[in-house]
């Protein structure tokens, strides 16, 4: 992502390591593609750099998804974090959470993402765009609108990304 952005012209800096080498209030944007087990502290850190107002889009695995039971993400030490709990995260340092996006291939760049306010783009997608190669893709295309309907539609997505934006005070 930090790539594609660069070759668009955008100025991009990369850190490693808490805390960032930034002043506080001096980004207007974040992007925190799967922070890792140091979620709370990234966001923590987040919210320290960016401007009142700015943006943090967050990429995470999908604690509830159905492609979790064929993953090794979490453990009982480290649990994979659900939809509640991130946005309970965020308000907790000063975000509001703006938006979400179910990503069906790799948050490392995703090409699709599907928004995630109602469920009717979730059924669009797995109706009219998705292309099973498997049986089990195509048991997942026959399926999958009808989870939508039902209202588990983040269900069908094995990575999530969050828009949230920093409260002004």
């Amino acid at each position: 992502m930090a790539n594609a952005l660069a070759t668009a012209g955008f100025e991009v800096s990369t850190f490693t390591g808490l805390p960032w080498s930034m002043a506080p209030n001096s980004a207007d944007h974040v992007l925190l593609p799967v922070p890792g087990d140091a979620v709370t502290d990234q966001i923590a850190e987040a919210s320290r750099v960016l401007r009142p107002g700015g943006y943090l889009l967050l990429g995470l695995m999908n604690g509830l998804s159905l492609y979790r039971w064929s993953m090794s993400e979490g453990s009982a030490s480290h649990p994979p974090l659900t939809f509640r709990k991130v946005r309970h995260l965020l308000q907790n340092h000063q975000f509001r959470l703006e938006s979400s996006y179910g990503v069906r291939e790799s948050l490392d760049e995703p090409a699709l993402c599907v928004p995630l306010d109602t469920p009717d783009p979730t059924a669009f997608y797995f109706r009219y765009r998705f292309v099973p190669y498997t049986r089990s893709g195509l048991l997942l295309s026959l399926l999958a609108p009808r989870l939508a309907v039902l209202g588990a539609h983040t269900l069908l997505y094995p990575a999530l990304l969050y828009v949230a934006r920093k409260i002004t005070q």
